[in-house]
């Protein structure tokens, strides 16, 4: 799965503590392989949780979506340098952004999820 589309998320907040960064992808990465795993449970937690979504156009989105979320290789939430510098360049070619972020992020310590995977394969 993976079409080599990658999704950033960003924070106007203090980044010099990490934790909440990595737990929240962490828990965002859970979420999104839980979906992959039942598209239809997940696409009914949205309607359920949304006001006055079209249920056939939201689970075309899910459809959608979900495949461009999953990494086809490297961890969830991947994206090489290349990517990072064109996706920075647009955001501050269009005024998005008043400075364009260097492709060198701050060192994460590793995800949750990964600690957890690794301690089940052990």
């Amino acid at each position: 799965m993976g079409s080599g589309t990658s999704h950033t998320i960003f924070s106007s907040h203090d980044t010099s503590d990490p934790e909440p960064a990595r737990l929240f992808i962490a828990a965002l990465e859970r979420g999104t392989r839980v979906a992959a795993r039942d598209p239809e449970a997940a696409t009914q937690a949205i309607l359920d949780a949304g006001n006055g979504l079209e249920p056939k156009l939201t689970r075309a989105e899910v459809e959608a979506t979900l495949p461009l979320l999953l990494p086809d290789k490297g961890a969830f939430g991947h994206m090489d340098a290349a990517q990072w510098e064109k996706f920075a360049g647009f955001f501050a070619d269009d005024g998005l952004i008043s400075t364009r972020p260097t492709a060198d992020p701050p060192e994460l310590p590793p995800s949750p999820a990964a600690s957890v995977a690794r301690a089940h394969r052990a």
